[in-house]
């Protein structure tokens, strides 16, 4: 009879993970250059609730699942652990993405904000009032018939131009 014995880096969330989703798949447009940062994870977010490619927002300088009404943080990278056992994520904090846009039309112009709306799939519209976060700005369009745009997503603080 088979024994799974758990032990090494990261045993104590392997059952926890094992079942979860494990990312959502992003497409970067590679012309603009991504800058990270390295943040923990909030006091009560667990590795599983996180997942490659989630939007997060910042809580006492710690990452937590994207909501209105906070700060917004970035696009989860990778998360790992540091050389003491504790969750930490990389965070990609300005890029370009290729994503699904509600509201695109041939009229939108560039620099119209862009918001995500919290969920497992992250959704992004130019509708200002749908209670989303706002992540950025629109850049360009993909493909029209499929409402395919590139948006630039930055901090709130960073004033660089695209």
């Amino acid at each position: 009879m088979p024994v799974n014995i758990q032990n090494g880096i990261g045993a104590s969330r392997d059952s926890a993970l094992r079942f979860s989703r494990r990312e959502n798949p992003r497409t970067f447009n590679l012309c603009v250059d991504q800058d990270r940062v390295t943040l923990k994870l909030g006091i009560s977010v667990q590795h599983a609730d996180l997942a490659n490619g989630d939007f997060v927002s910042v809580s006492d300088g710690r990452a937590v699942p994207l909501a209105p009404g906070l700060e917004f943080g970035g696009l989860i990278e990778k998360i790992g652990e540091d050389n003491l056992g504790r969750p930490v994520s990389s965070v990609i904090t300005r890029c370009a993405l290729c994503v699904l846009l509600q509201g695109l039309t041939p009229e939108t112009k560039k620099g119209t904000a862009v918001f995500a709306l919290p969920g497992h799939r992250t959704v992004f519209t130019l509708e200002k009032d749908a209670g989303g976060v706002h992540v950025g700005e629109f850049l360009a369009v993909e493909n029209l018939y499929r409402s395919m745009g590139t948006i630039g997503i930055r901090l709130e603080a960073d004033a660089r131009r695209w």
